[in-house]
């Protein structure tokens, strides 16, 4: 029977090691890892393990899940509320409100973010002035 030992030691300064990471953070690490092999979940899997191993490296260095840019709505819904209208500020004040709409997820929504970008479609119909009626005389 052979019994080993092996210790941590941080990692020499200037050296390209990982940092040393909670088990907390690993175990959201690998969490993070097995849910990029869902095709539902994600469609370019290199994307999805490079955005984990970035949010691992961020906790690494003392960041937390409550203040990650990452968390969004879940970390504080009204910011990200402000910061989904803030993107319909450019708009002329005549297509501002149809844009809220499609941020707020109104509408049709097609594509992803690793293919490039989400199509958010909305269709308004307006009805128009009713013609004034003319009464008519029947002979």
């Amino acid at each position: 029977m052979t019994t080993s030992l092996a210790l941590a030691q941080p990692a020499p300064k200037g050296s390209s090691a990982p940092p040393a990471t909670s088990s907390a953070s690993q175990a959201q690490y690998l969490l993070d890892r097995e849910r990029c092999n869902d095709p539902a979940l994600y469609e370019d899997k290199d994307a999805c393990l490079r955005e984990a191993a970035a949010a691992r490296a961020w906790r690494a260095r003392g960041g937390d899940a409550g203040d990650s840019p990452a968390a969004g709505q879940a970390a504080d819904p009204a910011r990200f509320q402000r910061n989904e209208a803030r993107r319909c500020d450019p708009l002329p004040p005549e297509l501002r409100d149809d844009c809220l709409a499609r941020v707020r997820g109104e509408g049709f929504a097609a594509g992803s973010v690793g293919g490039g970008g989400i199509f958010r479609e909305s269709t308004t119909r307006e009805i128009g002035a009713q013609p004034p009626i003319v009464p008519v005389e029947i002979k």
